[in-house]
């Protein structure tokens, strides 16, 4: 057990505050936070969504794989990994009464307890917008055109036709919101995950290739 994360109070082995877990990025949401979000306490502008079949790095088991549902998950600090709420000055939690489940069973030295929550009851969008008709049929027309099984599916035929059409989709989608919605940017990307532009580069894809399709030149 590495010393620095974890000291004796009273005998017990306790969080010794050395922020490194906080400074790893946000936690995920289970069906338990939902009251911390629907209050307003953490605001949906303060996620992230990691949508169903998107590239990612399960902090668990330690490998590549990818999200079997949606994930949603606190920001980041911009230009770092640490969680938004994370206070580097005194490394304290500016939710702590509210943290989430995950931030609530992390113990660094002992990882059975969010190795036993991890995938279970995950939260999605649906589970706090699927009630807002208008809002969920966009996330829905969305999550159609730019699913990750079908733009992996391209990438993998080199279908650059398919790909270049998702990019442009989300693009427009973000755009449209701020310019006839009147949205809060902020927002979009916990409603349709981060933009196209940036994870398409896990698949092996270059800053160049993806801007070349999206500016409408198939590569």
């Amino acid at each position: 057990m590495n010393s620095l994360k974890k000291e004796r109070v009273g005998g017990q082995i306790a969080c010794a505050r050395c922020g490194i877990c906080c400074e790893k990025g946000g936690p995920a949401f289970h069906g338990c936070d939902r009251p911390i979000l629907e209050s307003g306490r953490i605001a949906l502008a303060d996620l992230y969504t990691l949508r169903k079949g998107e590239p990612v790095f399960d902090n668990v088991a330690n490998r590549l794989d990818t999200a079997p549902t949606d994930i949603l998950k606190i920001r980041s600090v911009n230009g770092v990994s640490a969680c938004l709420f994370y206070q580097r000055a005194d490394r304290s939690c500016g939710v702590y009464a509210d943290r989430p489940l995950e931030c609530r069973v992390l113990e660094c030295w002992n990882p059975e307890g969010m190795a036993a929550v991890y995938q279970a009851d995950r939260l999605e969008r649906k589970d706090l917008i699927s009630g807002l008709p208008d809002l969920w049929e966009m996330v829905l027309a969305h999550e159609e055109v730019c699913a990750y099984a079908r733009l992996s599916q391209a990438v993998k035929e080199k279908n650059w036709e398919t790909v270049a059409y998702g990019i442009r989709y989300d693009f427009q989608v973000r755009r449209l919101m701020v310019e006839k919605g009147n949205m809060d940017d902020r927002l979009f990307d916990f409603l349709f995950g981060m933009p196209l532009t940036v994870t398409l580069q896990r698949y092996g894809l270059s800053p160049q290739q993806i801007h070349t399709m999206a500016v409408g030149k198939n590569s």
